[in-house]
């Protein structure tokens, strides 16, 4: 994932987020992966506003169904709010996360 901190004029001593247009963050976005959408929207409440927008989940749900070989018309987007777009993008990330966080623990018996 990106790191956002990383990414804030403020401290890198760039330009200001709010100076770069916005259409220019939604073409950005349509390189990232859904966590780091999500970590890019948390850095400023101009990204907030930008990026809570159906339109931008719905894109980012679509490249994941392509990624991950899911047929995306079964997601009823149209009906979908941005809570439950964010939530069906973010899915095989926090499958990932739980399947991890058990193989960890996992006891090996013996023969």
């Amino acid at each position: 994932m990106i790191d956002v901190g990383s990414l804030n004029p403020r401290k890198s001593g760039g330009i200001a987020q709010a100076d770069v247009p916005r259409d220019v963050w939604l073409e950005i976005v349509v390189h990232l992966e859904a966590p780091d959408v999500l970590s890019l929207q948390s850095s400023c409440k101009l990204l907030h506003d930008a990026l809570r927008e159906k339109p931008v989940w719905i894109s980012v749900l679509q490249r994941g169904c392509v990624r991950d070989g899911v047929y995306f018309p079964s997601y009823p987007v149209t009906e979908m709010d941005v809570r439950r777009l964010e939530r069906a993008a973010l899915g095989p990330y926090r499958l990932y996360r739980l399947v991890e966080s058990r193989s960890a623990h996992r006891t090996i018996l013996p023969a």
